[in-house]
């Protein structure tokens, strides 16, 4: 998991006060709920860690025996380095994306603000890795990630801010978003 941290360049949560902490400030949860969610996860997981098929059985309940459980089980693990567990920040920050009332074009910000620590230089591959699985979890949408990439033509590092400032300006995205306002209407 350390490693995990660093490649991703992430604030690593050690401890229940810095996992509280970062669910209040990155997850804009309030501190009752982050408390109360922290709580239920760890007496459910005691070690800390929900397993793979602990996620996969959570999510096929929820999403009513839906056919795409193992596609987000495949995508969810990917984004968190593929490890066979998700720790209660790495969870939270799935379920936060769900719960959030963001508009779309909002997600992919807040997911690059939620992982990603500032004033640190971000690898290319870590990065695109992060904007493919959320854009699969957002769409579904396994062609929209690979255009987004070569839309945005990041350099081997990038800072967070660059990062933001391109998704902003990137014309791949824009037209998606549009499309998705025009098909609400």
């Amino acid at each position: 998991l350390i490693h995990f941290y660093k490649r991703f360049r992430m604030l690593k949560p050690e401890g229940k006060d810095n996992v509280l902490r970062l669910c209040m400030v990155r997850l804009r949860m309030p501190e009752a709920e982050a408390r109360r969610k922290y709580k239920a996860f760890m007496q459910q997981y005691v070690d800390g860690r929900m397993s793979r098929e602990q996620f996969e059985h959570l999510a096929s309940e929820s999403l009513d025996g839906d056919s795409n459980v193992q596609d987000l089980c495949d995508t969810v693990f990917q984004l968190f380095g593929g490890k066979n567990y998700l720790e209660f920040y790495q969870f939270t920050v799935i379920t936060q994306l769900q719960e959030l009332d963001l508009p779309s074009e909002e997600r992919l910000k807040w997911m690059v603000e939620t992982l990603f620590e500032e004033g640190k230089d971000l690898r290319r591959q870590d990065v695109e890795q992060m904007i493919e699985s959320t854009l699969i979890l957002e769409y579904g949408d396994k062609t929209m990630a690979r255009r987004v990439r070569e839309d945005l033509s990041l350099s081997h590092l990038v800072e967070r801010a660059s990062l933001l400032r391109k998704l902003k300006r990137s014309r791949v995205l824009k037209k998606h978003y549009e499309k998705i306002i025009s098909q609400n209407f």
